[in-house]
């Protein structure tokens, strides 16, 4: 069964108010191009995923800071555990001037 429409290029948006590409009603912005008519580049990586194994693994090093400086260095249990909350806390204050400086630039 033949239609009457020709097929549109993609990118192109259908003429009927709020119309998209595909003809399917929606946000004609949203499906949009880039400024040449390329697509943007899609993201290599998941920045939640990113933050998740960079948390976890900062978290894994604190508490095993935790156990040589209670075990090794032979502290006491609450020295122990100040030092690596000690720790925690300074690398949050590097993290947040780093991403003060960066959001300054």
């Amino acid at each position: 069964m033949a239609t009457d429409n020709p097929p549109r290029a993609r990118g192109t948006v259908n003429s009927a108010p709020g119309g998209t590409a595909n003809g399917t009603p929606g946000d004609a912005a949203a499906e949009s191009d880039g400024p040449d008519g390329r697509e943007p580049p899609a993201p290599t990586i998941w920045r939640g995923r990113r933050a998740a194994w960079i948390g976890g693994t900062v978290g894994v090093a604190l508490v095993a800071w935790f156990f040589v400086a209670w075990r090794v260095l032979h502290r006491e249990l609450p020295d122990a555990a100040g030092e690596s909350i000690g720790s925690a806390f300074a690398l949050l204050l590097v993290v947040s001037l780093v991403g003060a400086f960066r959001a300054g630039r």
